[in-house]
């Protein structure tokens, strides 16, 4: 079973349009990656990757049985969101780029690998 975020940080997929669905309970991890490596490079496209618990198929894209079918795909709107006391910071706005599912020997181990990348990288 995931562990998923603590409470004060979101993670919500646009399934439908305008309509957000927070899935950070089923969240393993999570990484943001934006800006440049040194002064020198070119600045890079932020980038989020994070691995969803899919035990029971849900985050499998091509599943007609999973709540989420035919609405987890590529292009959907991503975006993780902080939440202290009463001020909401967005940490990350963008798209999916990428699903990957992962079949291992153990049902138990089942994951998503779900990859996004910001505005910048939709101009790229």
């Amino acid at each position: 079973m995931a562990d998923g975020f603590p409470g004060s940080h979101t993670v919500e997929v646009e399934f439908t349009a305008g309509v957000w669905t927070n899935v950070a309970s089923l969240v393993r991890s999570y990484n943001i990656r934006r800006g440049r490596d040194s002064q020198f490079t070119d600045i890079q496209p932020g980038t989020l990757t994070f691995t969803l618990d899919n035990t029971d198929g849900t985050f499998t894209p091509d599943n007609p049985t999973s709540t989420y079918w035919p609405n987890f795909v590529e292009g959907k709107r991503v975006r993780i969101k902080h939440v202290k006391s009463a001020i909401t910071c967005t940490l990350f706005l963008g798209q999916i780029t990428s699903i990957d599912p992962e079949y291992p020997t153990s049902p138990t181990q089942a994951v998503t690998t779900v990859t996004a990348t910001d505005s910048l990288g939709k101009l790229q």
